[in-house]
């Protein structure tokens, strides 16, 4: 039986964001110049806590936000960003 969808508010440290990158394989190519941005944006205060936060699956996958998560360890800033959860297509469950 598949859990529903759960949205929590959370305090994604550097650390948490390295571990949620560890399960990156499903996303485009990094692009470094916005990660850069929005590094800068975290470091001002001028990031904005928006619905479209992180989208990771049951098992752990990460399925959006890899350019947040790698600004997030490039600024060194704890940013609340909005987790979404979602039913996992495989049986295979990673620890994050």
């Amino acid at each position: 039986m598949s859990s529903p969808t759960k949205h929590e508010l959370v305090d994604i440290t550097p650390d948490i964001a390295r571990k949620y990158l560890e399960h990156n394989d499903h996303n485009r190519p990094l692009r470094k110049f916005w990660v850069h941005e929005l590094a800068l944006r975290m470091k001002e205060g001028a990031f904005e806590t928006h619905r479209d936060g992180l989208l990771i699956d049951e098992c752990g996958n990460l399925l959006n936000g890899q350019h947040r998560l790698s600004a997030i360890i490039e600024s060194g800033c704890v940013i609340k960003m909005w987790v979404t959860t979602k039913n996992c297509k495989t049986k295979t469950r990673s620890k994050i």
